[in-house]
């Protein structure tokens, strides 16, 4: 029966590992107003609209990864798209201003693994999103919303650059979205980049960051506590029949 046991408990175990997680998530994302790609700023500064979403969101960035915000990271050299020199003066791109913001002490940056741009970001958020402005430096018609992905015509404009710091506004997508911004040129930029208007479809004009949370435990779903029981019952019959 000890066999038969540690069979039991592996096979739990890997069940367990399995199933799903949600959690609720605290996402900062920053926009680059200025079109292309070359210049000064290369990729850009993304400094120029900052603003945080808040409740019950899960992220989704085909081909990205979530790294440490760290010190070491911000280092003007460009590595990461959004780590460049900006205009605005010395250590001023949104990977300082971030790392220097006591609000945020464990953030993770958004890229792909070699430190590119990941063109398609959305969310899926249950329940309402609370939107923060957090500040930019920028120019005052410069704006960002969020659209539905199942109506992605209808612009749903959250801040304008003109809003006081700290300003918030809540809303329920209802499901999955995206976020746009706009620069007072015409131009409308989302964070899934082939959505562009004005712009090339694989520009990316947004960053985005997590507030890391500390490790849970996954809830099993209901169809891993399912094969768990079916495999006791099973073995358990096996048992009996032994005896």
């Amino acid at each position: 029966m000890v066999c038969n046991r540690l069979r039991i408990y592996t096979l739990a175990a890997a069940l367990l590992a399995g199933a799903s997680l949600s959690r609720a998530t605290v996402i900062v994302g920053a926009m680059e107003d200025t079109p292309g790609s070359s210049g000064y700023e290369k990729n850009g500064d993304f400094n120029d609209m900052m603003f945080e979403l808040s409740g019950n969101i899960t992220v989704s960035a085909p081909g990205g990864v979530f790294n440490n915000l760290t010190p070491s990271v911000v280092n003007q050299n460009g590595t990461v798209f959004w780590d460049n020199d900006s205009l605005d003066g010395p250590d001023m791109n949104v990977g300082f201003l971030l790392d220097d913001n006591s609000a945020f002490p464990n953030l993770e940056y958004l890229a792909l693994p070699n430190g590119g741009s990941v063109n398609s970001v959305t969310f899926d958020a249950t329940g309402p999103v609370t939107f923060t402005f957090l500040e930019g430096i920028a120019a005052d018609t410069d704006t960002v919303g969020w659209y539905s992905l199942s109506s992605p015509g209808t612009l749903h404009q959250l801040a304008v650059r003109t809003e006081p710091d700290g300003t918030t506004v809540t809303f329920d997508p209802d499901g999955a979205f995206a976020i746009y911004g706009t620069n007072g040129l015409g131009q409308v930029y989302n964070s899934i980049a082939a959505d562009n208007i004005g712009e090339s479809g694989t520009q990316q004009h947004f960053a985005f960051f997590e507030e890391a949370q500390p490790p849970s435990v996954p809830e099993p779903s209901s169809g891993a506590l399912a094969s768990i029981g079916t495999v006791l019952l099973g073995l358990g019959v096996v048992s009996r029949r032994r005896r």
